[in-house]
């Protein structure tokens, strides 16, 4: 429940820091912000290598030389990473500096939440509380005092993120070092021979992040503002399930006697949303207006879509953590694999269609699709586990 509750305020804080942006910038600029976001956060997924799941496993079983060989080549990639998406953001559109900072920070992000996987694994709650809390706090109060001193907005965000995630990436440092010293590690080939199935799976999974970008070449930039601020309203809370597939992967790993009872308590958890989703959808135009202010009001459609969708893409990374524990992470990659494609034909079909509202009703169709698959296929990896447990 710690960990939970502070994923929940951190998406609090961070709705607000998003809607602190939209009224500091134009919607062009939000809408770059957005765009530069999505493309830095798959490319981070497929920069990744499948190291955190690998980390979540692998130190549930307490093997220590993969963990520390993980968390190499993780670190290895985050240096990497931060100098070509800090260099392409720079030079990919304006405002440079900004961007380019920004791709740092969400670097640096990444790499944080993937080292917090060893606590998770360990069932430690309050340092990635603390992590967690600490980096939306400091980020919306550091972009706060950027705008009363009168600084450009854009930039203002940018060195907000980073002041956050260099908080966090201290702190994990400082907590995990006495954790990580208990073996040498594996050499980095090694470890990605070990974890590219859970790589593939978790950037298919995740395909829906390039929604904003999709909606910025196949509509317009100012049509990426209107989206961004839906998903903003709504891509926070997605912390939540990812802080528990982050817990169940390893839960699951350690014992699957209750494997029948997390996935029914997860699915009754989600979908048990719509009670409070279906009745907010009719008030998405005020809420926009209210929040980001009176041009974004437009992008109503949007977020009802969004709304209805939540709950299913919820429910698939969790589902996928399941599945991934069971040892069935090849299911789970081609699964992934199946319905990015969906996704992708979805999103784009719906943006050259309907514009932006139709990327939100095409990526909620889709994971619609996919989530029942999910199920089906934990419950019948339950019942041959049982079957094969029988005297």
């Amino acid at each position: 429940m710690i960990l939970i509750g502070s994923r929940g305020l951190a998406a609090v804080l961070q709705s607000v820091s998003f809607m602190l942006l939209s009224r500091a910038v134009d919607l062009r600029t939000f809408g770059v912000i957005g765009v530069v976001t999505a493309i830095a956060g798959f490319a981070l997924l497929v920069s990744d290598l499948g190291v955190t799941a690998t980390l979540s496993r692998a130190r549930a079983r307490q093997d220590h030389a993969l963990v520390r060989g993980a968390l190499q080549l993780n670190d290895v990639v985050t240096v990497v990473s931060a100098v070509l998406f800090g260099v392409a953001a720079g030079f990919a559109a304006a405002p440079g500096v900004a961007l380019a900072i920004l791709a740092v920070s969400l670097t640096v992000e990444r790499n944080v939440e993937t080292h917090l996987s060893v606590f998770y694994a360990d069932g430690s709650r309050f340092v990635p509380a603390v992590s967690i809390l600490g980096r939306r706090l400091l980020m919306l109060a550091v972009f706060w005092g950027s705008l009363q001193a009168s600084v450009d907005g854009a930039l203002a965000f940018a060195i907000a993120q980073l002041a956050g995630a260099t908080f966090s990436q201290v702190l994990q440092r400082i907590t995990l070092a006495p954790l990580s010293r208990t073996a040498s590690p594996l050499g980095l080939g090694t470890v990605f021979r070990g974890s590219w199935r859970f790589w593939a799976s978790s950037v298919l999974n995740q395909v829906r992040i390039l929604d904003s970008a999709i909606v910025g070449a196949f509509a317009s930039v100012a049509s990426a503002g209107l989206y961004a601020a839906a998903q903003k309203l709504v891509n926070p809370l997605l912390l939540l399930p990812a802080s528990l597939s982050q817990v169940i992967l390893p839960a699951v790993a350690r014992d699957r006697s209750n494997v029948r009872r997390i996935t029914k308590r997860v699915c009754g958890l989600f979908l048990g949303t719509y009670v409070v989703i279906v009745p907010v959808t009719f008030f998405a135009r005020g809420l926009l207006d209210l929040l980001f202010g009176s041009p974004y009001g437009d992008g109503a459609s949007i977020l009802v879509w969004a709304m209805l969708g939540f709950p299913m893409l919820a429910l698939s990374g969790p589902l996928a953590a399941i599945l991934q524990g069971l040892g069935d992470e090849g299911f789970v990659a081609l699964n992934g694999a199946l319905f990015a494609v969906v996704a992708l034909i979805a999103m784009v079909g719906g943006a050259i269609m309907f514009g932006p509202t139709g990327v939100a009703a095409g990526m909620t169709i889709a994971y619609t699709l996919r989530t029942p698959v999910l199920v089906v296929r934990i419950f019948r990896s339950d019942l041959r586990r049982s079957e094969s447990v029988q005297p």
